[in-house]
């Protein structure tokens, strides 16, 4: 059984999107890699980048990967982690104060002190309680912590999606404790949140625009083309706050969705968001080869996680449907931050689909320097294809039924087993 300080796998814990049947071999083998890694490792490494084991064994187990396609991912990813700093039960202690546990928020070696508290947490009051304490609550304490799950692009988000995914209550304290020791710089955007909440006339209200009507919208908007330049290059969105904080807002307090609107919001921003893999940026030159933009990445790998975040009992609907308002104002702003490329399949109509699913699954799987970013979005992507097969008579999508293999082969044509160097897989700015 799972617990906030074990990590088990059981028949019922296969996730959104599962390519095989259960088999206990298997799952024991991912639980005993997870364990190691909640045991051994902290989630940042090298300044700010994140430990994405988590992300990477659980996908690649629902894709199907086998006991020794996990261990050699696992034994790839944990040669450059950074061990966890011990323990310091003064400090856990002090925590249980939310005044005295803001002082320790951005604080990167207080990682092991904060999954510690976590975990205690959740053992005395269980996974929704807790979350209803340090998210969802009417306090100073959760007005911080919020706005947090969406920065560091999508990190605390998507850790918190694969724990509620697949049942764990100890990622779901990983996620909590990353939350808190993100770095103080990813926190600029976190008035945007609250300021479109606030704009909006509070959460849940119904939403007159779409997310890709909106996206349509910010494209033209002069004011924020010129916010996006700045200081900041590997996250832009950085430079939106400072430059037009009162002008993005203006836009993303316009995204919001009324109870009734949930499942057709969820189906639009699976449809909007895919497409984006194929947009141009303009910051490709003519005649390069296409490259997709890291940012917009993470955003399609969200997508996947969406399901259970609104149906979990460890969450109540009224919060879930915030989660998926803030989520989906983090895209439109991460849109802007990345050149509001045109939204179009033009790239895809014509791409050739070369290889099945089959085969672009096993490429991703045997990738042999993947952190885990590759097989999440054809994770994404084939669960996309599965979701939306029922809506394809509704003119207002994007995508058609063959757009999610096409847009599968594109993203695996984008990193060639020999390009090792960031540069040579994605768009970075950094």
């Amino acid at each position: 059984m799972a617990t906030p300080y074990r990590i088990v796998l059981g028949p019922q814990d296969m996730g959104n999107f599962h390519r095989k049947t259960y088999d206990p071999i298997t799952a024991a083998k991912v639980s005993e890699l997870l364990q190691r890694n909640l045991e051994s490792f902290d989630i940042i490494f090298r300044g700010a980048r994140h430990n994405h084991i988590v992300h990477f064994l659980l996908t690649l187990y629902a894709l199907g990967a086998t006991p020794d396609e996990m261990d050699k991912a696992y034994d790839r990813e944990a040669a450059y982690q950074r061990p966890r700093f011990p323990v310091d039960d003064r400090v856990v202690s002090a925590m249980a104060d939310s005044t005295k546990l803001k002082d320790y928020l951005g604080q990167q070696p207080q990682y092991s002190n904060f999954l510690l508290f976590f975990q205690r947490e959740i053992e005395a009051m269980e996974v929704k309680e807790t979350l209803e304490k340090h998210l969802f609550a009417d306090t100073e304490h959760a007005a911080r912590m919020l706005p947090r799950v969406f920065t560091s692009i999508f990190h605390g988000y998507l850790h918190l999606g694969f724990a509620f995914e697949f049942n764990q209550p100890a990622i779901v304290a990983e996620a909590l404790s990353m939350v808190c020791v993100n770095d103080a710089e990813s926190t600029k955007i976190e008035p945007i949140f609250a300021r479109s909440e606030t704009l909006a006339g509070g959460p849940r209200q119904p939403g007159q625009k779409s997310l890709r009507r909106l996206m349509e919208e910010v494209r033209g908007d002069e004011i924020l083309k010129r916010s996006i330049e700045g200081p900041y290059v590997r996250d832009r969105s950085k430079n939106i706050a400072d430059n037009a904080m009162t002008q993005i807002v203006k836009y993303t307090a316009q995204y919001s969705i009324s109870d009734e609107q949930l499942e057709g919001r969820l189906d639009e921003m699976v449809d909007t968001c895919s497409v984006l893999l194929a947009t141009r940026p303009s910051r490709i030159p003519p005649g390069e080869p296409h490259k997709i933009d890291f940012i917009l990445f993470h955003t399609v790998n969200t997508l996947v996680l969406m399901p259970t975040l609104v149906q979990h009992q460890w969450i109540s609907r009224e919060n879930a449907i915030r989660l998926m308002e803030w989520a989906g104002r983090l895209h439109l702003l991460h849109y802007v931050a990345e050149t509001a490329p045109p939204l179009s399949t033009a790239k895809l109509d014509i791409y050739p689909s070369l290889r099945s699913w089959d085969q672009v699954i096993h490429l991703a799987i045997n990738h042999p320097s993947d952190d885990g970013h590759l097989v999440k979005n054809i994770r994404a992507l084939a669960w996309g294809e599965q979701v939306m097969s029922k809506n394809y008579e509704d003119a207002r999508h994007i995508m058609h039924p063959g757009s999610w293999l096409k847009l599968a082969n594109l993203v695996v044509d984008t990193v060639p087993y020999d390009a090792k160097a960031s540069d040579e897989r994605w768009l970075l700015h950094f």
